[in-house]
């Protein structure tokens, strides 16, 4: 029986198309792509998502209505075998864009009956991996949480989801690199031959 050809969602949150986190995510889905798996990108950057009005109609519906660009997106996620997902970190966060992602996208990805918390809308089957890249320099990164708290907040909103995390990418000290070093592209890679 041969491999299973999956739906892999590439989404970068950086205003930097060709930066490094864009790259990183690049060599991801080029690997995933050379296995066989159908490939796409989309960059938030590019979309119209408003921010969230705190309705919570997406909550018992499913789905959002203000009629932007998330809906579509929010389809594509929750479509998608494995999501790729790149970010920067700002702040030891993610960048608003993606934060205002996340904002919108719960009633896609999660319910909310009356007094029961979250309860996922996704499947365990469905993989998610995390890219993100710091100006900090490593241990800097780690002991101040800068990467790690970026990494949290996209975490959160797969795990809260029902997704498995695959693997994620860091990239620390980003304001001295000319080049990602050879072990990060490869780690980038590998995570993409593993989809």
């Amino acid at each position: 029986m041969g491999k299973m050809v999956k739906n892999v969602l590439g989404i970068l949150g950086s205003p930097r198309r060709h930066g490094k986190v864009g790259t990183l995510l690049d060599k991801v889905l080029e690997e995933a792509a050379a296995g066989g798996h159908t490939v796409e990108l989309v960059h938030l950057y590019d979309l119209d998502i408003r921010y969230c009005r705190g309705c919570m109609a997406c909550r018992s519906a499913g789905r959002c209505g203000m009629g932007d660009d998330l809906d579509p997106l929010a389809r594509k996620i929750t479509a998608a075998d494995v999501v790729v997902l790149a970010a920067p970190t700002y702040w030891a966060n993610v960048p608003a864009i993606v934060k205002n992602l996340f904002d919108r996208i719960v009633g896609y990805v999660a319910e909310s009956p009356k007094g029961r918390g979250l309860r996922p809308r996704l499947s365990r089957n469905q993989e998610y991996v995390l890219i993100t890249a710091c100006t900090s320099p490593s241990p800097v990164n780690v002991l101040f949480r800068q990467s790690s708290g970026a990494l949290r907040s996209m975490d959160m909103v797969f795990r809260a989801a029902g997704m498995r995390r695959r693997g994620t990418v860091t990239l620390a000290g980003t304001r001295d690199l000319e080049q990602i070093p050879a072990r990060i592209v490869a780690q980038a890679r590998r995570l993409g031959r593993m989809i």
